[in-house]
């Protein structure tokens, strides 16, 4: 019966910690981007904008873009195709991240192990 109570309270500890590295993957995935000091948001619609945007845009054409507090910059179609790099690089390294903790939280086959797993969203490269 102990046996059993301890893989019980090992499942359900790995469920909350999947749980806890999905809403942190959310919060980073839509916690913006900065471009040249302005926050912008991160989210797809955001993306889809950017791109229709960029479509429409000579490479001599400027347009204001605003940020998540409505803060606007004036931005070449240069600009608006670096915000959206970032806002790419900012989901590959969420989703990576993401998959790579789940894969570590799967694998825990103890409690310690599955307390020593780290699940932070923090950028280096940033």
């Amino acid at each position: 019966f102990h046996l059993q109570y301890e893989e019980y309270q090992l499942y359900q500890l790995k469920q909350d910690k999947v749980m806890l590295n999905d809403e942190l993957r959310d919060k980073a995935l839509y916690g913006g981007v900065t471009y040249q000091g302005v926050l912008f948001d991160s989210d797809t619609d955001q993306k889809i904008n950017l791109l229709a945007t960029v479509n429409a845009m000579s490479d001599t054409d400027t347009i204001t873009w605003y940020g998540m507090d409505n803060q606007g910059l004036l931005c070449t179609k240069a600009d608006i195709i670096a915000i959206g790099g970032l806002i790419t690089e900012l989901h590959s390294f969420c989703w990576q991240n993401n998959a790579y903790i789940k894969e570590q939280i799967e694998g825990a086959k103890t409690l310690e192990e599955l307390e020593e797993i780290e699940i932070s969203y923090d950028r280096t490269d940033t």
